[in-house]
């Protein structure tokens, strides 16, 4: 059960993680990121996230030889959500994160992703980038289930 109460229109960017426990039906975190993909099919949520989670949730596919199709295709037809290129401006504030925060790229990436997609939260399980104080709030799965 959702605890945390979003704003109607409330627009969210989501990191790997929350992908690879929906997908990998993980025992602890299922129920909480199941509840958030409804919100986000139902239209209750919008959300979007970096092509560089595109690129990692893939990659872990590939390693585990199953078929890619499924995955591409939940991704691309997932209603009000969207994956985001990777371009100018969010290489230049993802810069400017990583140098302050030193965090790793992939991560410095995703919150400049939100920054620039608008995005009023990003959801991570990683509680480091809570250190993060910018234009969009950091929540973790704690912080909503």
């Amino acid at each position: 059960m959702i605890k945390y109460k979003f704003r109607k229109g409330a627009k969210i960017c989501l990191d790997t993680m929350i992908f690879i426990y929906f997908f990998e039906e993980d025992e602890n975190y299922f129920d909480c990121v199941y509840e958030i993909f409804k919100m986000i099919e139902e239209g209750k949520l919008k959300a979007c996230t970096s092509v560089v989670s595109f690129l990692e949730i893939m990659v872990g596919v590939y390693k585990s030889g199953e078929d890619e199709t499924k995955y591409i295709k939940a991704l691309q037809t997932l209603p009000n959500f969207e994956i985001i290129d990777l371009n100018q401006e969010i290489s230049i504030i993802s810069a400017k994160i990583r140098a302050k925060y030193k965090f790793k790229v992939p991560d410095s990436i995703l919150l400049a992703t939100s920054i620039t997609s608008n995005c009023d939260i990003f959801l991570t399980n990683d509680e480091e980038l809570k250190k993060f104080k910018g234009e969009v709030k950091v929540l973790t799965l704690s912080d909503l289930c």
